[in-house]
């Protein structure tokens, strides 16, 4: 049932017409019960397309031609057509099958017996349809009725055992084929009854139609269930696994001992057994659900009673299990090794015991201190002779990441090639033999190792609270992987079968017991050490897995389809701009590829002048088979240590591109592997840098495992990437704060970046042009969070920014450029400031950034300005406050001028100022004055009054709470509009976050009085006198 759910859920979406011939040809098959025919009219009419009016009309009438059954035949045809729908159908033919069940009871037979025989043959429906014993639907002869057929001994069914489906299967009781183990003789005195049995119905929403689901039969066998241990609202709990479920549900003594703080909700699901039974659920629980890495928010159903807690398939849509160890888990050998070493499996951060890191120096080292870098005052609350500056990349949680830089101090005076790290062939050989393979993966393998003494001092970073050391081997240290291999190789020494690549152990064996054996010796090492591992990541006894780039079976090395995927599914072309593209890419590697002009010729005539873009058959297949040719040896080769490895990035508007190549001794580049995709809908948004910045980060990490532990080369075709990730310079302080984290990440490795222009980076632009059309999912941005949280801290609205951006003349150019590129751009006077900085200029929600600082439209500077200047605090403390979050052109300027006028100008005069008038709005209903009036004759009464008019709105209150004002003032704006700004008091009404929450989404500046000063509000408080 498992396999076959999997099945569905990974198969590819089937052709219209194709699914439609399907349904329209799918009957009833022998044996098949109700639920079962209905469920596959379901799937299959999902596949069909149909709109929502004629789906369940189209359902019903399949339904009735495929039924297949005289009586349930003639008793649907009673019915009128305008009365019998889909629901009615599936009803009627249900009592109908249940009725025949119950016949049979009164004629002799073992009710219980016969339920379950009934319920099985439900549950292997789904391995006849698919098998290819089975005849074609169309040419299948009408069936019998099925008390006339004689039974089966292979299955218990009512067919021919010639025919019976299950003819090679093997018995689960006695071990021989040709039978099933419910038809076994051997357990036919021992057959102990049914002991429970329940089927669910959901009809809820008729859009799901969620008619029928299994599960739990039990029949007294010994085969334990399948169980899963979820993280439910922070509380484990395990449940057992049920395919055939329609919802997950717990019992009610369940509910109350664990998740007895989740509201139960109210809930209109109604519940059928199988024999019609109405079972009502208690209640409806949304719960947070965690598996691994993955959390979801989902329903979970409350059940009266003591019965299990089920995962039912609504949850697989959204929880991807760990199947493989899911079915290792169920056997005892496998079981007890993991059982004996949990530790190794905890979710803490482990400690290498007995050996710690040492940093190794060349010769000579030239000592680098670096001045601490300044840090956004939104971010300092969280933040000798070497020093390394620090940069602060945010995490996924919004939290802030600190990182040394050490690409500007220590890694380029390490001893980087100290231990050699294996090669592919080295440990292949040390597996040669191995049946299945088993990978563990090492959690946050560096940050596991302790570091010397005196390797402390060259970890140094200098942050603006003073200089700090790195207790343990940092991500960014240019020599950790060879640190760390050499640590490993200690540690899993004297071990058959087993080889360490940095944070990755592969095992293997002769034999399953060989295999255990090792597999339990390293599990035993790693706990020894206090090293940890992360369970979800790793993969047991499998038949084959992919280890460094290469897919490792007990035949070999066979080549990985992954290397060439990008190139294989390259689609055909739409427009000459991609295929130009191709065909750049193609002379890339003209020299080995003969005969390439002719194969090229039906394509080169679509660049002619006045030729039309028809791209027919001829144009179809001199495409395959060139695309055939890049994939041939004579063009690919398999990777080489001993050559020079070049990494090819690119990126367009829409996709990303990388080559991995080796540069061969006569200066040509051959490809190892491709790789493309598209880009998301966040991604498209990026700023033209932050895209070619992607391509370059996301090229390497997709071909890690080649690069780790040596020195490579990092080809872009944007120049201004060379010098920001140029290994041997410091991050900008200014750089976008996606650009920095990417830094650090490359920051890691060993290359040099070079820079080659677009018409000779031509092998990477066609990946780009072209890519699978495969979209990674669209996560969260952490850093689109941190700038949110900037912007909600000004003074001014997202809103508004992004209106006066677009509005502004020289910001809305900026942006143009900012979004398409900076090329052949004439210098302006005013424009200066931004083109000095256009390596550093991205966006965010149609807002200009400037690192993490938001540039202010002119016409929004006079009020952010404002906002600074009200503490007073001075020029340097108000410069200061400024850099942490915005930025324009002379702005230092613009705030030395504020504080002259303003504190300085009146600094000697005496401490009580004089009072200061309201300035007279500009038109009516652009500031208003609002106050709260009484007790008058035990009523409460709030005063709004205009500053332009004086004229007052007096309402009436029943109560001043905050929710009773903001909807007094919502019904009085939807009439009047919305003012500029609101002045109050500071009375609880009016300080409330919901009446803050009122004023912000509304774009309404509110400004409340000084405390024990009522004049600040006095048009209010006179109009109440």
């Amino acid at each position: 049932m498992i396999v076959d759910r999997l099945q569905k859920h990974t198969k590819p979406e089937k052709f219209a017409l194709v699914a439609r011939y399907e349904f329209d040809n799918r009957s009833r098959q022998v044996g098949e019960s109700v639920c079962d025919y209905v469920a596959t009219l379901q799937h299959l009419a999902s596949e069909c397309k149909f709109s929502d009016v004629t789906r369940a009309e189209r359902l019903r009438d399949r339904l009735v031609s495929g039924i297949r059954d005289d009586k349930m035949l003639r008793d649907l045809l009673r019915e009128k057509l305008d009365d019998l729908t889909f629901e009615i159908a599936v009803r009627r033919c249900l009592a109908i099958e249940q009725a025949n069940r119950d016949v049979q009871v009164f004629q002799g037979e073992t009710g219980k017996e016969t339920r379950v025989h009934k319920l099985d043959s439900c549950r292997r429906q789904p391995r006849q349809q698919n098998s290819k014993a089975m005849p074609r639907k169309t040419n299948q002869r009408p069936c019998q009725r099925a008390d006339t057929m004689s039974k089966c001994y292979r299955c218990n069914g009512q067919h021919n055992p010639k025919g019976c489906p299950f003819i090679k299967e093997k018995c689960y009781q006695c071990g021989k084929v040709g039978h099933i183990r419910k038809a076994c003789r051997q357990k036919a005195n021992k057959q102990p009854p049914a002991t429970s049995l329940h089927v669910m119905q959901g009809n809820e929403d008729a859009e799901r139609q969620d008619l029928t689901g299994l599960y739990r039969v039990s029949k007294g066998n010994d085969r334990k269930p399948i169980s899963v241990t979820m993280e439910v609202e922070n509380r484990e709990l395990v449940m057992e696994l049920d395919t055939g479920s329609a919802v997950s549900v717990i019992g009610e003594e369940k509910y109350h001992e664990q998740l007895r703080h989740v509201p139960l909700e109210s809930t209109t699901l109604q519940l059928h057994t199988y024999t019609g039974e109405n079972v009502k659920p208690l209640g409806v629980l949304s719960v947070k659900v965690r598996y691994g890495e993955q959390s979801k928010d989902l329903q979970l159903y409350v059940m009266k009673g003591i019965g299990p807690t089920l995962f039912g398939p609504a949850w697989l849509h959204f929880i991807r299990l760990n199947w493989p160890l899911m079915h290792l888990e169920t056997q005892s050998g496998f079981r007890d090794v993991l059982d004996r070493h949990a530790a190794v499996f905890s979710d803490e951060l482990g400690r290498l015991l007995n050996i710690k890191a040492r940093i190794q120096l060349k010769e000579e080292p030239k000592p680098r201190f670096w001045k601490a870098r300044p840090v956004a005052l939104g971010r300092k609350p969280a933040v000798d002779e070497w020093a390394a500056p620090i940069v602060t990349p945010i995490k996924k949680d919004g939290e802030v990441r600190i990182c040394g830089d050490f690409k500007v101090t220590i890694n380029p005076q390490l001893d980087v090639n100290e231990y050699r790290l294996p090669r592919i062939e080295e440990i292949y050989a040390n597996l040669s033999g191995g049946q299945q393979f088993s990978v563990i993966d090492l959690r946050q393998a560096y940050l596991q190792m302790e570091v010397e003494e005196e390797s402390k001092t060259y970890l140094t970073v200098n942050t603006h609270r003073g200089l700090y050391q790195y207790q343990r081997l940092p991500y960014g240290v240019a020599s950790a992987p060879a640190v760390w291999q050499r640590a490993m190789d200690q540690v899993l020494q004297g071990i058959p079968g087993v080889q360490c690549y940095l944070g990755d152990i592969i095992v293997t064996g002769r034999t399953r017991e060989e295999h255990l054996k090792a597999f339990d010796k390293v599990l035993g090492r790693l706990e020894e050490h206090g090293l940890k591992a992360n369970r979800e990541k790793c993969k047991f006894l499998q038949n084959s897995v992919e280890y460094l780039g290469h897919v490792i079976t007990a035949e070999g090395l066979p080549q990985s389809p992954k290397k060439v995927q990008a190139m294989a599914g390259l689609p055909s072309h739409q427009n000459v701009g991609q295929l130009r593209s191709f065909l750049g890419m193609v002379q890339y590697y003209a020299r080995f590829l003969p005969d390439l002009a002719t194969h090229l010729a039906p394509l080169h005539r679509l660049l002619q002048k006045d030729e039309h873009w028809i791209w027919g058959k001829e144009q179809e297949c001199a495409f395959r088979i060139v695309r055939e040719m890049l994939l041939q040896d004579r063009v690919l080769t398999h990777f080489n240590p001993d050559l020079p490895v070049v990494v090819a990035c690119d990126s367009s508007s829409y996709s990303l591109g990388a080559v991995l190549s080796h540069r061969m001794p006569d200066g040509s580049e051959r490809p190892v592997a491709y790789a493309s995709r598209s880009l998301t809908q966040t991604e498209k948004k990026f700023a033209q840098i932050e895209k070619e910045a992607l391509g370059l980060y996301w090229g390497v990490r997709k071909f890690q495992p080649y690069l780790e532990g040596r020195r490579f080369i990092l080809i872009t075709d944007h120049k201004p990437l060379k010098y920001i990730m140029d290994p041997g310079k410091a991050v900008p302080v200014t750089t976008a704060a996606r650009l920095q984290r990417w830094c650090l990440f490359l920051g890691a490795f060993a290359y040099q970046i070079e820079y080659r222009g677009s018409k000779q980076h031509a092998n990477c632009d066609g990946l780009s042009r072209l890519p699978l059309r495969q979209v990674p999912e669209d996560k969260p941005d952490e850093v689109e969070m941190f700038h949110m949280t900037v912007v909600e801290t000004l003074p001014v609205t997202e809103r508004e920014l992004k209106r006066e951006t677009h509005r502004d003349a020289l910001l809305s150019r900026v942006v143009r450029l900012v979004e398409s590129g900076w090329e052949c751009v004439v210098s302006q006077p005013n424009f200066a400031p931004y083109l000095n900085r256009k390596d550093e200029l991205t966006m965010h929600h149609g807002i200009l950034m400037w690192g993490n600082r938001v540039i202010v439209p002119t016409k929004l500077r006079g009020r952010v300005m404002e906002t600074l200047h009200e503490g007073h605090m001075g020029t340097v403390k108000m410069k200061g406050l400024a850099r942490g979050y915005i930025w324009w052109p002379r702005m230092d300027e613009d705030i030395e001028d504020v504080t002259r006028e303003g504190c300085q100008g009146v600094a000697n005069n005496p401490k009580q100022a004089p009072l200061h008038r309201w300035e007279y709005p500009a038109y009516p209903w652009q500031r208003l004055h609002i106050d709260f009036a009484g007790p008058f004759q035990e009523k409460m009464f709030l005063v709004v009054v205009d500053a332009h008019t004086n004229w007052p709105d007096i309402f009436e209150m029943r109560n001043t709470t905050a929710a009773e004002t903001v909807a007094t003032l919502r019904s009085l704006f939807a009439r009047m509009g919305l003012p500029e700004q609101v002045v109050s008091d500071n009375g609880p009404q009016f300080v409330s976050g919901e009446f803050k929450h009122f004023t912000e989404m509304n774009g309404i500046r509110h400004v409340t009085g000084a405390p024990y000063h009522p004049s600040t509000n006095g048009l209010a408080e006179r109009c109440q006198s």
